[in-house]
C-alpha cells in the first residue's frame, strides 16, 4: 500500500512551493477585494501592495508553467504523434550500471534521455522503478549528451544502493519536467521494460 501511494505521488503535477504561491495569492486577492471596497484612499497602500503581489504570484507561475510545459509538449509531440515505430516511440532512458564501488550493493547508475532537452533554468530527473513499484532515488539529469559531436540528448549519474544478490528487473521510468522554481513537475512515464541488473555476490 505505501509503495503503491508513492508510485502514485509521481503523478501529481503540483509541488509543495506551488501550493504554497497559491495560497499567497489567494490572501492577496482577498485583501485586495476587501481594501478596495473601503470608500475614499483609506487603504490605498494596502490595495498597491495587494495588487504587486498578485503580479508577482502571477508571473512566477506563468514562468513555471511556460518553461516546463514547453519541453514537455515537444517530447511528447515527438514520441506520440511524429514517431510510427511503436518501439522508438518508448525508446527514451537508456541505463547504465558499473559495480566501481568497494561498498557492497552500490552501483554507478547512469541515465541517457534521447530528443529531449531540460526546461529553461529548470531540471530533469529520472526515477526508475522495480517490478514491484519499489522507486528508486531522483536521478538529476543535467549533462548534454552528445555522440559523433552531435547533441543528442541529456544524461545523468548518480550512485544507486541495490543491497540484495539477485535480479533487479526495472518495470518503468518517469521523467519529470521541474521548474526553476519547484512549482511544477511534470511526469512522462517510459512504460518499456527497461532491461535486468544482476548484483553479484559480495566478495570477501
Amino acid at each position: 500500500m505505501k509503495t503503491t501511494l508513492a508510485y502514485i505521488s509521481n503523478f501529481f503535477i503540483l509541488r509543495r512551493n506551488a501550493v504554497l504561491l497559491l495560497v499567497i495569492a489567494g490572501f492577496s486577492y482577498y485583501w485586495y477585494h476587501e481594501f478596495s471596497s473601503l470608500p475614499g484612499d483609506q487603504a490605498r497602500v494596502q490595495i498597491v501592495l495587494s495588487i504587486l503581489a498578485l503580479f508577482a504570484c502571477t508571473s512566477v507561475l506563468a514562468f513555471g508553467l511556460i518553461t516546463t510545459i514547453l519541453p514537455y509538449l515537444s517530447l511528447i509531440f515527438k514520441k506520440r504523434i511524429l514517431e510510427t515505430d511503436d518501439d522508438e516511440k518508448q525508446d527514451i532512458i537508456k541505463l547504465g550500471f558499473r559495480q566501481t564501488s568497494p561498498t557492497p550493493g552500490l552501483v554507478d547508475t547512469e541515465a541517457r534521455i534521447y530528443g529531449i532537452r531540460r526546461p529553461f533554468l529548470g531540471f530533469l530527473k529520472v526515477t526508475v522503478f522495480f517490478e514491484d513499484n519499489v522507486a528508486s532515488d531522483e536521478i538529476l539529469v543535467n549533462e548534454v549528451l552528445r555522440e559523433n559531436g552531435k547533441r543528442m540528448g541529456i544524461l545523468g549519474r548518480k550512485q544507486m544502493l541495490l543491497p540484495h544478490v539477485r535480479d533487479y528487473r526495472f518495470r518503468s521510468a518517469i521523467i519529470h519536467f521541474e521548474d526553476f522554481f519547484h512549482l511544477f513537475a511534470l511526469p512522462y512515464r517510459e512504460s518499456e521494460h527497461l532491461g535486468v541488473f544482476t548484483e553479484p555476490p559480495k566478495t570477501l
